[in-house]
């Protein structure tokens, strides 16, 4: 995926701003793995325990919704 900027939901957290720079994706998350977020049916952020994967970057946005949601995990 290129470099682009859009909205989409995010499991448990609700809408947000999503910037992607060059962004890689999840091919498959394997069982135990929470897929939290897909744009374009592309897997863009999942959980495992207390990890994270993004392919997003939420610190270039304003909102701290994410940052709200890994540090309550």
């Amino acid at each position: 995926m290129g470099s682009f900027r859009t909205e989409g939901k995010a499991m448990g957290i609700g809408l947000v701003s999503m910037a992607f720079i060059r962004a890689p994706y999840v091919m498959e998350a394997s069982p135990g793995v929470e897929v939290l977020a897909q744009v374009d049916g592309r897997i863009v952020a999942v959980r495992q325990g207390s990890q994270l994967a993004l392919a997003f970057h939420p610190e270039l946005d304003e909102s701290v919704l994410v940052h709200e949601a890994f540090l309550a995990i």
